[in-house]
């Protein structure tokens, strides 16, 4: 994919001593760069949720131009620390990372590169080269259009080989002998029962004389790389929407997911447009698992509640397939 001419696309504007009478040049801080970089689109995450923007729209994109970085003199833009981890994770060096930080200050700057350098775009394109499309919410929710994402969810499996190779794992083709429940470990949108979902998972595998064993963590509290550890070893990895449900694209080949998602009655309130509910799977997910169910969770007094015997039936018929 990386060497497929139509997935390169450059775009630059050339001023010859014009730009600082340029209206955007006055509003904008500038930022001028001395080297030939290369940029990937989609890397500005919303405030808060770095990592896991970080592995949705950045992760596989840095990964199909690695060959390039090797083997020229340009040098990859990000912007937040988190950003720098996990490309150096899967084996850019940091030498080949261009740190432009953009403060909370900021919500947009301008970066130039000077006379005699380049500066290239590197965006998913169609096999015919035709502009991609555009989501009609695009308007409405600038996040809207997630077609930059189709490479994550395709390349996750070799981006998380990377990863343990680059680490050092043991044996990184990690036998997928778990279930793996990742736990939403904060006040936000924490299910009120995610005990009992617990045990619903757990019911059913005891019920059908399963041999993979459950294991559940908080990603938040984890290291990085012990958080891939875990999700290599995860056969089928069920969770709530959100971040933490993000270290999904980690996992390798084979891989079922359950999501757990809001109904339209329990997204009322959040900002955006969710119709009729938030989930990966719009994101391209569907396409690159082979097995993929949501349940959906309800609001209650006490907090959103996942659908209990849907979520055990979801993973009866994981075990079924």
């Amino acid at each position: 994919m990386a060497t497929n001419g139509t997935h390169r696309y450059d775009a630059y504007r050339h001023c010859s001593g014009s730009c600082p009478d340029d209206p955007a040049w006055q509003e904008l801080s500038v930022e001028m760069v001395d080297e030939d970089i290369l940029v990937l689109p989609s890397i500005r995450t919303p405030p808060g949720m770095e990592y896991q923007h970080s592995l949705t729209d950045l992760l596989a994109q840095a990964w199909t131009v690695l060959p390039l970085l090797r083997d020229s003199n340009m040098k990859l833009v990000i912007y937040s620390p988190i950003q720098g981890q996990l490309l150096q994770s899967m084996g850019i060096p940091p030498e080949k990372l261009l740190d432009i930080p953009i403060t909370s200050f900021e919500a947009h700057k301008l970066l130039c590169v000077k006379p005699g350098r380049t500066m290239t775009l590197w965006r998913t394109a169609r096999a015919d080269g035709a502009d991609v499309p555009f989501l009609e919410q695009t308007a409405t929710r600038i996040y809207a259009d997630y077609w930059w994402r189709l490479p994550g969810y395709q390349l996750g499996p070799e981006v998380s080989d990377a990863i343990a190779r680059h680490a050092g794992f043991a044996g990184f083709e990690s036998k997928q002998d778990s279930v793996v429940f990742v736990l939403r470990c904060s006040e936000r949108r924490q299910l009120a029962n995610e005990a009992e979902a617990v045990g619903a998972v757990t019911r059913a595998l005891v019920e059908a004389k399963s041999d993979f064993q459950l294991l559940t963590f908080c990603p938040g509290r984890e290291d990085f790389l012990e958080q891939v550890r875990k999700v290599r070893q995860a056969k089928l990895i069920i969770g709530e929407h959100g971040g933490a449900l993000a270290n999904m694209l980690l996992a390798q080949n084979g891989t079922g997911i359950i999501e757990l998602v809001g109904s339209p009655e329990a997204q009322i309130g959040l900002p955006g447009e969710f119709p009729p509910y938030k989930s990966m799977w719009y994101g391209g997910a569907g396409a690159a698992f082979a097995f993929y169910r949501v349940v959906l969770y309800e609001p209650t007094l006490v907090g959103p509640a996942v659908r209990l015997e849907d979520l055990q039936e979801a993973v009866q018929k994981w075990l079924s397939a």
